[in-house]
């Protein structure tokens, strides 16, 4: 089973465990930063001084939904799993999991009133799907599949 907003949802608890704040919260956030994020990917793929080849949006779109994406983020941040370890459970690659984590990151950093996400495992990699079941043990049901 690949983990997904629209899965790990419905579980409230295992969601707060997973991620770090709660489905409303998230909801929210994600509502905060969507907009922005459009316009932060078309203004950063211009070069200075340089008129546009292709139109905004041209070009690969992302395997994730947005949401999924900001999903992995707080994962990621939460948990400190491994980016192999992300990739496993999302289902795309873990150079994928890396951009999508830095696209996020930049455009949270961006904003001032970003929620507090406390790391379960602070100083120690979570590699594998058993020490992510142990880091958060309410999600362990919905990692199992």
């Amino acid at each position: 089973m690949l983990l997904r907003y629209e899965s790990l949802a419905p579980d409230s608890a295992a969601f707060r465990d997973l991620a770090g704040i709660s489905v409303r919260s998230f909801n929210a956030l994600v509502k905060r930063l969507e907009a922005g994020h459009v316009d932060a990917r078309t203004e950063s793929h211009t070069k200075k001084g340089t008129a546009r080849v292709r139109r905004p949006g041209a070009g690969r779109k992302f395997s994730l939904s947005f949401k999924d994406r900001l999903l992995v983020t707080l994962i990621r941040l939460r948990t400190n799993s491994t980016y192999d370890l992300l990739g496993r459970l999302f289902g795309i690659d873990k150079a994928n999991i890396y951009r999508n984590i830095k696209y996020m990151m930049a455009d949270m950093t961006e904003k001032d009133d970003m929620p507090r996400i406390a790391c379960k495992s602070p100083g120690k990699k979570v590699r594998n799907a058993g020490q992510l079941a142990d880091t958060v043990p309410k999600a362990a049901a919905v990692l199992s599949g």
